[in-house]
């Protein structure tokens, strides 16, 4: 249990600040044995995780200046830094003993400094039993959240430096350390957050606990691949600020450079499908940054779907292959109860515009048609010229109305013949007015 810990970084990290209480125990007037075999502490221990430091340094990165950025790599440096970043916080080593602890640690020092070691360790072997379930085994923990957890395995620690330190082995201590972190990774193992997976495969590593790190630093594998993944699908190279996209390649390069750093598959270089997908869309978005809008930021559409009138719906659909001032094309379709009419129908109309130049806002007509169904078997065909306002808001959104300018006309056909009607509104009278996202299409029409 001794030996020395398997080493998962391509680099080492720095040592870790926090030494537990018995780390020091170098009293001059006490009872403690300081030729005694008291080598073991976890916390002293040089450690570290498998991170990919070589080949991170060959992810994709921003440089350049703010104004022209470029795509490079990291390089070795950048990756170290990144690593450094990743190391984990807020370990057992970073833990003080539990209160209920701190008291009986001090007196047991006391007691060695006094040289009653069989006292002390009595005091220590005190501690055991506050760790055991009612009438359970030694082992057998009580259920702890992980910070009280943690909190347990630190005094654990601390009270086999202070045996260890008096003659004894420590190793009832270092074995309800060993039980504690046992019960505190497997019930946070499966859902552990991404810092806390990284943080349970370090305190393996320092317990010597080589299945619960692998599996840990598995469970960190795999979200830094989703969000990897997560990352490229919801990339947007299109947003008209530049520093939103600044900001937006920022966050996908550091999702493939984490990715990277743990290893995770097709991520190690030119040819390998996230390493390709990665510097592809970074390339792209950084056109756009320089003012050249990327060929699939041009396609465009809207969708919208309105009750107006009452009872009748308007569906319509727009799109363009040339940006938000157009040209436009786009359908608009009706059905629903004609309420003038106390029946049901539907109808349909095209539209095409396009902004001028100059202008955010454009007017059209919707030369909409359909057909009405009348009474005893009767139908009304109508025409209504719609008209369509088109206002753009941003590169995002625009504010749509469509209304009746009241120069529709119908007529009733019976099987006795035809009636023409005189001019008619067939569908509303105040404006729907609304807003609709202008969405990038993935393939233009």
């Amino acid at each position: 249990m001794h030996q020395c810990l398997k080493r998962y970084f391509v680099v080492a990290l720095l040592p870790l600040g926090f030494c537990i209480a018995a780390c020091n125990l170098t009293q001059q007037n006490s009872g403690i044995n300081q030729n005694a075999s008291t080598t073991w502490n976890p916390c002293e221990a040089m450690s570290g995780l498998a991170l990919n430091i070589e080949g991170a340094a060959s992810a994709p990165a921003l440089i350049g200046s703010m104004d022209e950025p470029a795509l490079g790599t990291l390089g070795a440096q950048g990756a170290q830094a990144l690593a450094d970043q990743l190391q984990p916080q807020g370990t057992f080593c970073d833990s003080e003993p539990p209160a209920a602890f701190a008291p009986i640690l001090e007196k047991a020092r006391g007691l060695a400094d006094q040289g009653d070691q069989a006292g002390a360790h009595m005091l220590l072997e005190s501690l055991l039993e506050m760790g055991t379930s009612s009438g359970g085994h030694l082992l057998d923990v009580h259920a702890q959240s992980a910070s009280q957890a943690r909190s347990s395995i630190a005094g654990y620690l601390a009270a086999a430096g202070i045996d260890q330190a008096i003659g004894g082995d420590g190793q009832a201590f270092i074995d309800q350390a060993n039980a504690t972190f046992n019960q505190m990774a497997n019930s946070e193992l499966e859902s552990a957050s991404f810092d806390e997976a990284l943080r349970l495969a370090e305190e393996a590593q320092l317990l010597g606990q080589e299945d619960i790190a692998q599996r840990a630093l598995q469970r960190a594998q795999d979200i830094a691949a989703e969000g990897l993944d997560a990352a490229l699908a919801d990339f947007d190279p299109c947003l008209s600020n530049p520093q939103d996209l600044r900001d937006e390649i920022t966050k996908l390069l550091l999702a493939f450079q984490t990715a990277s750093l743990l290893g995770v598959p097709d991520t190690y270089g030119p040819g390998d499908s996230r390493y390709d997908a990665t510097w592809s869309r970074a390339t792209e978005a950084l056109k756009a940054v320089a003012g050249v809008t990327p060929d699939e930021c041009k396609g465009l559409a809207f969708y919208f779907t309105r009750t107006v009138s009452g009872a009748v719906t308007m569906t319509g659909e727009g799109h363009s292959c040339n940006g938000p001032y157009g040209p436009w094309e786009g359908e608009l379709h009706l059905a629903g109860t004609w309420t003038d009419f106390g029946n049901s129908g539907e109808g349909s109309g095209a539209f095409s515009f396009t902004i001028p130049e100059g202008s955010d806002e454009v007017e059209t007509t919707i030369p909409t048609s359909g057909q009405i169904n009348a009474d005893e078997g009767c139908y009304m065909p109508y025409t209504d010229p719609l008209q369509l306002r088109f206002r753009l808001i941003s590169g995002a959104e625009a504010e749509i109305g469509i209304i009746s300018t009241n120069a529709g006309t119908a007529s009733v056909v019976c099987s006795e013949g035809t009636l023409a009607l005189p001019s008619i509104m067939t569908v509303w009278t105040e404006e729907p007015t609304f807003v609709v996202e202008l969405e990038h299409a993935a393939e233009c029409p």
